[in-house]
């Protein structure tokens, strides 16, 4: 049996933040505070009001679910 004194590292190949991706997933990284930064939440929300996004891209932008 081999021994359990083992840390496993797991790859992360992408930035969770950038200029064009600004929240990441919530589900893989729950204490992350990028959906509290409100000048990012209002862009987003101007995106909207200019008609660039859907109230739904918005949404899932926030989640950090846009592809």
């Amino acid at each position: 049996m081999p021994p359990d004194n083992y840390a496993y590292v797991i790859p992360v190949d992408q930035k969770l933040h950038t200029e064009d991706k600004p929240f990441c997933d919530h589900a893989l990284t729950p204490d992350c505070l990028c959906r509290e930064d409100q000048s990012v939440i209002q862009q987003i929300n101007s995106y909207v009001q200019e008609g660039l996004l859907i109230v739904e891209e918005a949404e899932r932008t926030w989640k950090g679910q846009m592809r």
